[in-house]
């Protein structure tokens, strides 16, 4: 027989003794990271090193002569005991030995997830079995969630919004990192404060339109240094968003979303109890927060194309429509021009159709002079071009101008013109503006009202005053605005029956023109319509010129509106030198006293020993913004229910709903109409 001598002769010649061998074994058991468990064919724990205590939670003690089914979920016990016995009767192995995934079970009950190879030897006639157990439970949820974020990111474009996919993200993260809150914070495009876009746990941020400066607090400092930053214990950091302590949270993780190295935004995680965020956190959170920012900007990207697409086409179509339109509309007054020239020419008309030929060369003539002067003013407004001629006119005598010159052609459609002007003084509907562009503005509503309106029916014209503007309504029978469209009324080009088979001409540029001259003038104009067949209604309004504070010959001054207004002193916030010198000066020009400030800080300052009627203030502020101010206002007992109006640049109804919860009294957007701004100023003074 002969004996392999092989591991002897090397232990002999390396100095190392089979004990010595054995107690090396033992050091490598002891200081692996995986777990090594040895169990005899009952099933029973006779060794386990460090790891495995580390792994399963139980100390040596108590694993060591217990069954190994201790560390196995309930439902994989009987699997366990019926394998093993079936396999030291036949010894057919039920699983794989090498490398196979199973379930363990913490001693918390927490279920592992762990990779296993077994091994066999036998001694004295026995069985024993050892295995060597690796936890690979972390990767396992790392492949959750890339697997997670990878199906997000792969069907973002086609399927889901970029809300739904940051919904969908937070979901994810919040499951696979098991924290309490998670939100995501976008960067505005102006690229100085982060906007609240998406949380879960923490949905008030979102609510409230919580806005964070770049550099302030905890996600602006995130974004400014483009680094990932924790917070182990929120009490005794500097956090700028007071709803994360109100909200109960101990704990904070944060990193930037980045494209190509530019930071884009925010995503944090939170826990109500104090924790320690290691590196692998760090790291899952970072991928999670890439693979989002791109998808992110793959949906913006798409949207944008989308977007620019869709302009394109429609520029095209409504450029194709109008020269088929313009060529129409030229060709078409021209037909009779060039065919009763050349009849009256040729000695065809007789005598007595003479005067009848002029009259429709003449007619047709002016309508090709109005179409070009539509044109003409169209292009001078677009270019930025058109000037008006001021003066203190009477707009109740423009009207009665514009109603007679219409007369004529009402009367030809059988259509009767009503007018109705309220009985006033003789400055009541005194206005400043440009006499021939407003009675431009009358001329195209009333020619709109008499060409759709069928004969016999009637078109009312009303004008009325009061202390701060002249209203012009005009209001007709006809066959009404579709519901669809009166949102389009005002727009160049746009006609409600664009089609071969409309039944009336025109450029649909003639609304356009009044809505830009109205505008001009300082007024407002809108429409009404019941829909289809109910007639349409349009209102203008102009400031009148006596509240303007201008004098001019046959335009006196109201007598008690300085007195009105003289005591009024208005608190006006914005950081934009030329916005808040215009709003100045626009009140001011109207009898109110201005303070104005470039700063929350400096409005602040001045309202602890000065007095005011009102605050009309920016959102967006450099160092302090609206909504601080408007706090630290508003704790002051004198200031607690003063008139406030938030004027800014953020008009979502989620930016008007947080300016309300912040303690303004009202929202306005910019660009206004200063008609609008005044009468919102009045209905705060003066409520009743």
């Amino acid at each position: 027989m002969v004996r392999d001598n092989s591991l002897t002769k090397a232990a002999e010649a390396s100095h190392i003794t089979p004990l010595d061998a054995l107690e090396s074994s033992r050091i490598v058991a002891d200081t692996a990271s995986d777990a090594i468990i040895t169990i005899n064919e009952d099933s029973k724990i006779l060794f386990v090193n460090r790891a495995a205590a580390r792994i399963f939670g139980y100390t040596e003690q108590e694993m060591l002569g217990g069954d190994l089914t201790m560390l196995m979920p309930e439902y994989l016990r009987h699997l366990h005991r019926e394998g093993l016995k079936s396999y030291v009767a036949t010894g057919e192995r039920h699983i794989s030995w090498e490398a196979v995934e199973l379930p363990g079970r913490h001693k918390s009950g927490n279920e592992l997830s762990l990779e296993l190879s077994f091994g066999e030897f036998k001694k004295g006639g026995r069985r024993f079995f050892t295995g060597i157990a690796r936890d690979v439970t972390r990767r396992k949820q790392d492949e959750q969630l890339l697997a997670a974020l990878q199906k997000i990111t792969d069907s973002a474009l086609s399927r889901l919004s970029i809300d739904e996919l940051l919904a969908e993200s937070l979901k994810r993260i919040r499951d696979v990192l098991a924290v309490d809150t998670v939100a995501i914070l976008l960067l505005r495009s102006e690229g100085d404060e982060l906007v609240a876009w998406a949380a879960q746990g923490l949905e008030e941020e979102v609510e409230y339109g919580v806005r964070i400066p770049v550099g302030r607090g905890f996600a602006g400092s995130i974004v400014a240094q483009g680094q990932p930053l924790i917070i182990e214990d929120i009490d005794r950091a500097d956090v700028f968003n007071v709803l994360l302590r109100e909200k109960g949270i101990k704990s904070l993780l944060g990193v930037p979303l980045l494209v190509e190295g530019r930071p884009t935004g925010v995503l944090h995680v939170g826990k109500f109890e104090i924790t320690k965020f290691n590196d692998e956190k760090v790291r899952l959170l970072q991928l999670a927060a890439d693979r989002i920012a791109l998808a992110i900007e793959n949906q913006r990207l798409y949207q944008v194309e989308k977007t620019a697409r869709a302009e394109a086409e429609a520029a095209n179509r409504a450029k194709d429509e109008f020269l088929t339109i313009l060529s129409h509309e030229l060709r078409t007054p021209l037909t009779p021009i060039i065919g009763w020239t050349h009849m009256m020419q040729s000695g065809i008309v007789s005598e007595g159709d003479f005067e009848k030929g002029l009259s429709i060369v003449s007619r047709n003539a002016h309508g090709l002079k109005y179409l070009i002067n539509d044109l003409l003013d169209m292009s001078a407004i677009l270019s930025g071009k058109i000037r008006l001629n001021e003066s203190y006119i009477s707009l109740e005598k423009v009207l009665a101008e514009a109603v007679e010159t219409m007369r004529s052609y009402a009367s030809e459609t059988l259509v009767r013109l009503v007018l109705e002007i309220e009985p006033a003084g003789e400055d009541a509907f005194m206005v400043k503006g440009d006499r021939a562009r407003l009675n431009q503005c009358f001329c195209n509503v009333l020619h709109n009202a008499v060409k759709f309106s069928p004969p016999g029916s009637e078109t009312r014209i009303q004008c009325e005053a009061s202390e701060s503007q002249v209203a012009v309504t005009i209001s007709d029978q006809g066959q009404g605005i579709p519901p669809e469209f009166l949102p389009h009324v005002f727009e160049r080009f746009r006609q409600a029956d664009a089609s071969r088979t409309r039944a009336y001409g025109g450029l649909g540029l003639g609304l356009a023109l009044v809505k830009s001259f109205v505008s001009a003038h300082g007024g407002t104009i809108e429409a009404n319509s019941g829909g289809k067949g109910k007639g349409s209604t349009f209102v203008m309004h102009f400031p009148h010129a006596a509240l303007a504070g201008i004098e001019n010959a046959g335009a006196k001054q109201l007598q008690d509106s300085g007195k009105k207004l003289g005591c009024t002193r208005l608190l006006i916030v914005e950081d934009q030198s030329d916005t808040l010198e215009m709003l100045c000066e626009q009140f001011r020009s109207r009898g109110y006293e201005t303070v104005p400030c470039t700063s929350a800080t400096e409005a602040l300052n001045l309202a602890g020993h000065e007095r005011f009627d009102l605050l009309i203030s920016d959102i967006a502020m450099p160092g302090m913004d609206g909504f601080e101010l408007i706090k630290a206002l508003r704790k002051e007992k004198q200031l607690e229910k003063f008139p406030a109006i938030a004027l800014t640049g953020y008009a979502s109804p989620r930016d008007a709903e947080a300016a309300i919860a912040a303690g303004f009294n009202l929202h306005l957007s910019k660009p206004i109409e200063p008609t609008e701004l005044f009468a919102a100023v009045e209905s705060l003074l003066h409520p009743d």
